[in-house]
């Protein structure tokens, strides 16, 4: 009978002080950003992103191309970007990803960006270099910029 009573002591133990990784769920799309310091990746603003009006939450609508082409199941839900280069991804109304967008040569298909995640952010999309393409006001692609990737379609959140 010791013996049942210590076990069930120890399990008991064992079960509740594991320790639980920190929440991410948010309540806002974009308040996780805003408690990050604007100057921890760039001192000054991007005029890039700024000017072509890419600050703003973002709804992923499609995913197209991959090996077999078409349209895929969509990987997360939103992509916010604010300014001086911070980006969130946002799956289930939890924060997956955050960190540092970097800005290239603009290209054909548009300018090039490539998202960082943070050190200290989990990463979760792994094909993260693209094209910024505005096709409207509302409606953003990046595009893959080479073979068997993935690009998406977004629609500014309102």
């Amino acid at each position: 009978m010791r013996t049942i009573l210590l076990v069930l002591v120890l399990m008991w133990f064992f079960l509740f002080s594991c320790k639980k990784e920190p929440s991410l769920e948010i309540v806002d799309k974009s308040s996780f950003i805003d408690s990050i310091a604007m100057n921890r990746y760039y001192s000054s603003e991007i005029q890039f992103l700024s000017e072509d009006g890419l600050y703003k939450t973002w709804k992923l609508i499609r995913v197209t191309g991959g090996i077999m082409g078409g349209e895929h199941p969509l990987p997360f839900d939103y992509l916010v970007m604010k300014p001086h280069g911070i980006y969130g991804v946002i799956l289930n109304d939890t924060l997956t990803e955050y960190g540092k967008i970097f800005v290239g040569e603009k290209g054909e298909l548009g300018v090039f960006l490539s998202f960082h995640p943070d050190t200290v952010s989990p990463s979760f999309v792994y094909d993260f270099e693209k094209y910024a393409s505005m096709i409207s006001n509302d409606t953003l692609l990046l595009i893959a910029p080479c073979c068997d990737r993935f690009s998406f379609e977004f629609v500014a959140e309102k």
